[in-house]
């Protein structure tokens, strides 16, 4: 995905090969995050890490920042950016999407006190995306 603006800027990405030649926003932590080699290998595309310029950032959040003031292309997993899609602030250049066996989870010390109202709305909303 990226902003309006950056397609605009970058008319050449028409295809899923054609990402290759823009700024790839690049996660890079340790977690096992679905990676563009691993996107594009997923799309049967060659990737070569060399093939176009690229922007390692080591925070989502700031991943999709990036997105949004028009710097590249970001990976975004569909719960996490739909709000961004919805109002258009972010694009998918392709319609090309990768399904992921990865999972989040959620983990819940067992506990007698009541847990934090906060901490309960969050558990109520993560599990309404089920």
């Amino acid at each position: 995905m990226c902003s309006p603006g950056y397609l605009e800027k970058n008319p050449h990405i028409q295809h899923t090969e054609d990402m290759l030649k823009g700024t790839l926003l690049t996660l890079e932590v340790g977690e096992e995050w679905l990676s563009w080699q691993a996107w594009f290998r997923a799309c049967n595309i060659e990737y070569k890490a060399d093939a176009g310029p690229r922007m390692n950032i080591n925070n989502y959040l700031l991943v999709i920042q990036s997105a949004l003031n028009g710097q590249g292309l970001a990976l975004g997993w569909e719960n996490l950016v739909d709000d961004y899609l919805a109002s258009g602030l972010l694009i998918k250049p392709v319609s090309t999407s990768v399904e992921t066996t990865s999972q989040f989870l959620m983990l819940e010390p067992e506990q007698t006190a009541r847990p934090k109202q906060g901490a309960e709305y969050f558990r109520k909303w993560l599990l309404s995306l089920i």
